[in-house]
C-alpha cells in the first residue's frame, strides 16, 4: 500500500519504533535530564534585545543613511520625549525648566536634557523672535497698560488688583483704549469657581495676548537622553521612574497642576512590551484552559493530553536553548518562535495520537499500533519538517534582521519538532496509556466527523465550482492589499506613551514627526530650506538659522521702547507691604460701592456680574470663620495673581535682547544643528496627516526631491516597511519554489505536489481577501503569521495527500480518517492558542490574533473540503483513464 518513494526507510522506521516502544523509559528519563540541562543553560545565557533598530539590516541604503546621521547627531537617538503640563503656561514653562536642571542632576539615570524650543538663551531675547509687526503690537499694548502693570507691581495683591481696576473702570469711559472685558471675564470665572469650591488660576501671559486658554500653550517638551540597558526587557525603566519621580516632588512643593507624561521612541517600546507581557499573561490562563479543552475533546484521553503538552514544553526548551547557542539572544520578533512552535507542534503531535487512537479503535494491540502509527507517519512528519523549515529558512538572507534570526530558530525548532514527536511523545504513550485507558478508549468510539461520510462525493461538484468563484474573486480583491505603515496605529492607546501622541496629533496643528537632512555648508543649508519651505506638503522647515532672526536692528529700536517703557517704571517703584485681610476687604467694598454709586460708569454685563459675585463671595466670608475667610482669601488671591510675577519675570528677561549672529548661539544649542564636523541639520515637518499611508508616501517622496539623503523618523519606518514587505517577498519566493522542488523530488509524480500546495494557494489568497474585506491590513506585527501559515498550509497538504494516495488509497470518505481529524482538531486547537489574542488592547497583538484566525480557518477549509473534492475529481479520471 506504500508508494515506491517510501519503501526504503521503511524497515529504519520498523526498527526505530521497535526501539522507541522497548526503550521508552530510558528515552523519557534521557529527554527529562537533557531538557532540565538546556533549560538552567537557556535561562543563563540566553538574553533579550529590545532594541527596534537591529531588527533592520544595517547594511540597508536608508540604514546607511540613518547611521551617518546617528554619527553626526548622537545626542538624537534613544531620546525619550516629556511632555509637561500644568495649569496655566506660566507654571508649565517654570516647571519645564526645572525639571531639566533636576534631570541634568542625575547623571546616574540620564546623559542630559534639554528644552528644544526654550533655554535661557531663547529667553533673554525671545522679544527677536517675534516679527516686526508682532513685536510692535507688544510694544503699543504694554505702553497702554503700564500704569495699570506699575500699579500692580506695587502691590501685588486683591487690594492692588481692586484699586487697579477701580481706576480703570472710573476711566473707562473717556478712554475707549481701555480693554477690561478679558479681565473682568477672568476674575468672574475665578469667583464662580471659589464660591463653588472649584480649582482656578489666571494665566497673565494669556490675558496680556488676549488668548484663550489652549492646550499647546499650557504644554512643554523635553528631550531626554537616559542610560539604557539592552539586557533588561526594559532598558529604559529605572530613567523612566525617576523623571516621574521629580515630577511628583515639583507638584507637591509648588502645587501647580504639573502633569508628566513621557513618549518618545524608548517609552513606546517600554509601554509595548508592558502591554504585550500584561495582554497576553491575561489571556494566559484563558487560553490553557481551553487548548487543553479542545485537545482532550479531540483525542478523547487525558494521558494523550498530557503526553502532548509535555513534549510541546521540551520541545520549545530545547528550541530556546538553540537559540541560546546560535544567537545568543532573542528580539521582539524571534521571541515568537514559541508561538509558531506551539502552533505547528501540536499539529504534529495530534496526528501522531489520532492515529495511534484510530488503529487502537480498529482492535490493533498496543504495541502494534504505537509502531504503525510512527511507521505511517513519520514520512508525512519528515515531509512535513523539511518543508516547513524550508520555509523558515528562506528568511534567513533577508535584510528584515529580526525575522532571519525567527527563521534560523524555528527552522531548526522544526527538525526538534520531528525528533521528539517520533521519540518522546510515543515513549510517554507508551508509559502513560494503561490497559484501562486502551479500554476506555474503544469504549468512546468514532467522533462526530462520521456523519459527514459522503459529504465530499455527494457535493464534489458544487464545491469545486463554488471554490473557482471565491478564489477568482479572491484575487480580484488582491491587488487591494495594503501595508500599515504607522506603528502607533500598532499600539495600545490606553498606554501612557501612546495616548501622549495620539493627544499631540489631534490637539497641535502639526505631526510630530519629522525628517530630517544633512548638508555640509551654510550656502547649502539656506538653499535646501529655502527649497523645502516651498513645498506643498512640508508645513515648517528648521535650521541653525531658524534661530538668528531676522530684523534685529528694526526688533531692538523697538525693544528699546519698551525698556524705556518699563524699565524705569518698575525699577523706581517700591513695593508695599502685603495688606492684612480687612485691608483686602475694605478695599473690594470700596469698589464695590463706587461701581454701584457712580452713575457716569458704563457698567458693562461683565461688571454687572462681577457685582453679583462679589456680595454672594463676600456674603460666604462673612459667614465663614475667620481663619476660613482668610484661607478663602488667600486662595482667591492666588489663582489671580500667583502668575502675575512670572509675566513680569519674562518682560524683564527679555528686555536683555541684545543683536547676535549664528557663532553667539550657546554651544549645546549650536551642537544640536551643527555637528563637530560641520554637519548642518535640517528638521521637516509635514503640513498633511502622515499617519495616512497616501500623505506619508508623498511627503517623503517631496522631501526626497530636494534632499535625497532624507532620514529619520518618517522616513525609516516608511523605508522599514518597505523592507520587510520585500524580505517576505523574496522568503515566500524561495520558500515555494525549494518547497515545490522538494515535493517533486520525494513524491515523484506531477500531480501529488500540485495537490499539497492547493491548500497553501487557496488559503493564501482567501486569507488575503478577507483583510481586505474585514479592514486588516498587514503591519509590523500581524506580518509573523505568515511564516507559520506558510507552515501549516503546507503541512496539512502534506498529511491529506499521504494520507489520501498512500494510507487509505481507496476509501473515498477522508473526513472520517484520523488525518482529517488531526487537521480539524489542530486548526481548532491553535485558533484556540492564538484567537483570545484578538481581544487585547495592544492592536498589532490584536491583529495578529486575527489574522491567525481568518488564516488557519482558510487552511482547514482548504485542506477538508476543497482539497479532497479536487482529488476526488483526479481520482475519478484516473480511474476512468485506466479502464
Amino acid at each position: 500500500m506504500m508508494n515506491k518513494s517510501f519503501r526504503g526507510p521503511t524497515r529504519f522506521l520498523n526498527w526505530w519504533a521497535h526501539t522507541v516502544y522497548q526503550s521508552s523509559l530510558l528515552i523519557v528519563i534521557t529527554a527529562f535530564l537533557l531538557t532540565s540541562g538546556i533549560f538552567y543553560y537557556t535561562i543563563n545565557n540566553l538574553g533579550i534585545n529590545t532594541n527596534v533598530d537591529d531588527m533592520i539590516s544595517r547594511d540597508l541604503p536608508f540604514r546607511q543613511t540613518y547611521s551617518k546621521y546617528q554619527s553626526a547627531f548622537p545626542q538624537h537617538i534613544g531620546v525619550i520625549v516629556i511632555v509637561v503640563e500644568a495649569d496655566t503656561p506660566e507654571f508649565t514653562n517654570e516647571a519645564a525648566k526645572l525639571l531639566v536642571d533636576r534631570i541634568n542632576k542625575e547623571k546616574d539615570f540620564f546623559i542630559d536634557a534639554y528644552l528644544p524650543t526654550g533655554g535661557k538663551f531663547i529667553e533673554e531675547h525671545g522679544l527677536l523672535y517675534l516679527s516686526f509687526d508682532e513685536l510692535e503690537n507688544l510694544t503699543n499694548k504694554v505702553a497702554k497698560v503700564q500704569p495699570a502693570l506699575v500699579s500692580l507691581y506695587q502691590d501685588m495683591s486683591l487690594r492692588g488688583l481692586f484699586t487697579m481696576l477701580e481706576s480703570a473702570v472710573k476711566h473707562m469711559d473717556e478712554d475707549p483704549e481701555i480693554k477690561l472685558k478679558p479681565l473682568l471675564l477672568n476674575i468672574n470665572n475665578a469667583l464662580e469657581a471659589d464660591i463653588k469650591g472649584q480649582p482656578f488660576r489666571l494665566s497673565w501671559q494669556e490675558l496680556m495676548k488676549n488668548e484663550r486658554p489652549y492646550t499647546d500653550n499650557r504644554r512643554s517638551i523635553i528631550i531626554a537622553r537616559p542610560h539604557f540597558d539592552y539586557s533588561k526587557l526594559f532598558p529604559a525603566q529605572d530613567s523612566m521612574s525617576k523623571v516621574r519621580s521629580i515630577g511628583n516632588e515639583l507638584e507637591s512643593k509648588y502645587n501647580w497642576g504639573i502633569r508628566i507624561r513621557i513618549t518618545g521612541n524608548a517609552a513606546l517600546g517600554h509601554d509595548e512590551m508592558k502591554s504585550l507581557i500584561g495582554g497576553t499573561s491575561k489571556v494566559g490562563v484563558f487560553t490553557i484552559v481551553v487548548v487543553c479543552l479542545s485537545l482532550f475533546i479531540g483525542l478523547r484521553s487525558l494521558p494523550m493530553v498530557i503526553t502532548t503538552i509535555i513534549s510541546l514544553v521540551m520541545g520549545i526548551i530545547i528550541t530556546a536553548g538553540f537559540a541560546a547557542i546560535s544567537v545568543g539572544h532573542l528580539n521582539l520578533i524571534s521571541i515568537a518562535f514559541a508561538v509558531l512552535y506551539l502552533g505547528l507542534g501540536v499539529d504534529y503531535a495530534i496526528h501522531l495520537c489520532l492515529r495511534f487512537r484510530e488503529l487502537i479503535l480498529d482492535g490493533i494491540p498496543k504495541e502494534e499500533s504505537l509502531v504503525r502509527s510512527i511507521v505511517d507517519i513519520s514520512p508525512s512528519l519528515t515531509m512535513c519538517t523539511l518543508s516547513t523549515a524550508i520555509g523558515f529558512y528562506s528568511f534567513i538572507p533577508t535584510a528584515y534582521a529580526g525575522v532571519s534570526e525567527l527563521g534560523l530558530i524555528s527552522g531548526t525548532g522544526m527538525f526538534i519538532n520531528l525528533l521528539i514527536n517520533l521519540t518522546v511523545l510515543p515513549a510517554l504513550l507508551k508509559i502513560m496509556i494503561s490497559h484501562k485507558g486502551l479500554m476506555q478508549m474503544r469504549a468512546s468510539g468514532q467522533t462526530g466527523l462520521t456523519k459527514r461520510k459522503s459529504f465530499i462525493s455527494r457535493q464534489g461538484n458544487w464545491i469545486r465550482w463554488s471554490s473557482l468563484f471565491f478564489i477568482i474573486g479572491s484575487i480580484l480583491l488582491l491587488q487591494k492589499i495594503q501595508f500599515e505603515f504607522d506603528p502607533i496605529k500598532l499600539r495600545d492607546p490606553n498606554t501612557e506613551s501612546v495616548s501622549t501622541i495620539i493627544d499631540i496629533i489631534e490637539s497641535s496643528d502639526r505631526h510630530p514627526s519629522s525628517i530630517i537632512a544633512l548638508r555640509s555648508d551654510d550656502g547649502s543649508t539656506r538653499e535646501t530650506v529655502s527649497t523645502l519651505g516651498d513645498l506643498k506638503t512640508v508645513d515648517r522647515v528648521v535650521s541653525i538659522h531658524s534661530f538668528v532672526p531676522d530684523d534685529q536692528e528694526e526688533k531692538l529700536y523697538l525693544i528699546e521702547d519698551l525698556d524705556l517703557i518699563l524699565g524705569p517704571s518698575f525699577l523706581n517703584t517700591v513695593q508695599s507691604p502685603p495688606p492684612s485681610y480687612d485691608e483686602q476687604i475694605i478695599q473690594i467694598r470700596s469698589f464695590m460701592d463706587k461701581l454701584e454709586n457712580q452713575t457716569k460708569i458704563t457698567v458693562t454685563e461683565e461688571l454687572s456680574r462681577m457685582s453679583q459675585l462679589l456680595n454672594q463671595w463676600l456674603t460666604i466670608l462673612d459667614t465663614d470663620r475667620r481663619d476660613e475667610a482668610k484661607h478663602r482669601l488667600s486662595r482667591f488671591q492666588k489663582s489671580l495673581l500667583e502668575t502675575f510675577p512670572f509675566l513680569l519675570g519674562t518682560l524683564k528677561t527679555a528686555l536683555l535682547s541684545e543683536p547676535f549672529g549664528k557663532e553667539d548661539l550657546p554651544k549645546d544649542l549650536f551642537s544640536r544643528w551643527v555637528s563637530t564636523d560641520d554637519q548642518y541639520r535640517i528638521q521637516i515637518f509635514a503640513r498633511e496627516d502622515i499617519s495616512k499611508n497616501d500623505e506619508l508616501a508623498r511627503f517623503i517622496s517631496d522631501v526626497r526631491s530636494v534632499a535625497p539623503d532624507a532620514t529619520s523618523g518618517p522616513v525609516f519606518v516608511y523605508e522599514a516597511g518597505n523592507a520587510i514587505l520585500d524580505s517576505f517577498k523574496q522568503a515566500f519566493l524561495l520558500a515555494f519554489l525549494f518547497i515545490t522542488i522538494l515535493l517533486f523530488i520525494i513524491l515523484r509524480n506531477p500531480f501529488d505536489p500540485l495537490l499539497v500546495l492547493i491548500p497553501l494557494i487557496v488559503a493564501g489568497v482567501f486569507t488575503g481577501a478577507f483583510t481586505i474585506i474585514l479592514g486588516i491590513p498587514f503591519n509590523f506585527a500581524n506580518i509573523i503569521a505568515l511564516p507559520l501559515l506558510l507552515g501549516l498550509g503546507v503541512d496539512n497538504g502534506i498529511h491529506m495527500v499521504y494520507r489520501m494516495r498512500y494510507i487509505n488509497p481507496n476509501n473515498q470518505d477522508f473526513l472520517q480518517s484520523s488525518t482529517a481529524r488531526g487537521v480539524f482538531f489542530s486548526a481548532i486547537t491553535t485558533i484556540l492558542s492564538f484567537g483570545a489574542l484578538i481581544f487585547l488592547s495592544h492592536q498589532g497583538t490584536s491583529s495578529l490574533g486575527r489574522l491567525l484566525t481568518l488564516g488557519i480557518l482558510s487552511i482547514m477549509v482548504t485542506t477538508l473540503i476543497i482539497l479532497p473534492a479536487f482529488y476526488t475529481l483526479l481520482k475519478f479520471r484516473q480511474t476512468e483513464e485506466r479502464e
